[in-house]
């Protein structure tokens, strides 16, 4: 193996790397997305009981 073959072998491990690296920050991209829309239902699903509770208490008030 000469230096010239050595430095091919090493751009393409390099290019290898660098494509890994993209698929990684692709995943991390999707799951952060998929966690961010997650949040953002239970954050209207509480919101939502706190509403229904706030009127079934004023509802009660009134009617006793």
């Amino acid at each position: 193996m000469n230096d010239h073959d050595l430095l091919i072998r090493l751009d393409q491990k390099m290019d290898s790397v660098l494509i890994s690296l993209e698929e990684g920050k692709k995943q991390f991209r999707d799951i952060s997305k998929r966690l961010n829309e997650e949040e953002k239902c239970t954050v209207r699903f509480k919101t939502g009981i706190g509403i229904i509770s706030f009127i079934i208490l004023v509802v009660m008030t009134r009617v006793f």
